[in-house]
């Protein structure tokens, strides 16, 4: 029988963990995970069965990894990689007003967008024109397609400049790191509340760093994330938002037009309804090992573009 191939594998590996969420399925891999997760710190993080796994982990991988990593960081002498560790997030640099006003007019200018947190191959029908999404006030998160994204060549040399390969890299301790996804958002004021404005964690993979780059002004009134500072390396529990309510613990991600975060989103963190103006943003993950979201966003259809641009960031 001939080996499949990749897109192949991939649909598979994509409807597995789907099934992987039915009650009895769930409640083995739940049990496989226990043990697991009492053996992480004696396995390299480039374990191919340990990779694999961690697709299927219901977080408790995700959380002993940090830890883990934690270890080594403290005795790191790279300040953004030791401040990461600390406060789940740093920030990694400013760009210039010129080329952050380019850039930002290249999307904004965009004719077309989707309706939609993130766009996937499943809602290419909310494709939607910039004026109605920007006048509907049903309207709340737009996307850009990977496309528009990648061929913004203002982020490219904004990524480029700042040294976003080099640091995760350094944080996610491989030089074997790809691109989960990238997103470019547009948010505003709005009727509707999404489900982004809970307080929740991101099932990128047991070992991965994200970059937001603002575009547009962002503080605690106007869009900013909120975060739980060092939250990353907390255990595991999904209990945990349900009895959470907000305090001075909070910290707001806050940062002028050209602003630059590294954050680990496995850090309890949530969207803003606090919002007066539309505020543009784009997200790049980066990882060491395949993730939930890469699977079922169907981001392993642009692969080759994926791996192109990472190849040109490291350039």
């Amino acid at each position: 029988m001939p080996p499949l191939a990749t897109n192949e594998m991939n649909f598979l590996i994509e409807k597995s963990i789907y099934i992987r969420e039915k009650f009895l399925i769930k409640n083995l891999f739940d049990i496989i995970e226990y043990i697991f997760v009492k053996l992480v710190p004696k396995i390299s993080q480039k374990n191919i069965i340990l990779n694999y796994f961690q697709l299927y982990s219901d977080g408790s991988i995700f959380s002993i990894v940090r830890q883990e990593k934690s270890k080594i960081y403290q005795k790191s002498k790279e300040n953004i990689i030791k401040e990461i560790d600390k406060n789940s997030f740093a920030i990694v640099g400013n760009s210039e007003n010129d080329i952050v006003e380019k850039g930002k007019n290249y999307f904004l200018k965009q004719e077309y967008l989707f309706n939609t947190h993130v766009v996937k191959p499943q809602n290419r029908n909310l494709k939607i024109s910039m004026n109605e999404f920007l006048y509907n006030d049903n309207c709340n998160y737009g996307s850009f397609d990977l496309k528009t994204t990648i061929n913004c060549k203002h982020l490219q040399e904004i990524l480029i400049k700042n040294k976003v390969i080099k640091i995760a890299k350094k944080y996610l301790l491989s030089e074997n790191i790809f691109i989960n996804s990238i997103n470019t958002m547009l948010s505003k004021p709005s009727n509707k509340r999404h489900g982004v404005l809970k307080l929740h964690r991101d099932h990128d993979s047991m070992n991965s760093i994200t970059f937001f780059l603002y575009w547009t002004e962002t503080d605690r009134y106007n869009g900013s994330t909120a975060l739980l500072p060092g939250s990353h390396i907390f255990k595991h529990d999904k209990r945990f938002s349900k009895v959470y309510t907000d305090n001075i613990s909070l910290k707001y991600l806050e940062g002028k037009p050209g602003t630059i975060y590294a954050v680990d989103t496995w850090a309890w963190h949530k969207g803003n309804e606090n919002i007066t103006s539309p505020r543009l943003v784009t997200w790049i993950r980066l990882s060491s090992a395949k993730s939930q979201v890469y699977f079922k966003d169907k981001n392993y259809i642009y692969e080759k573009e994926l791996n192109n641009y990472l190849k040109s960031l490291s350039e």
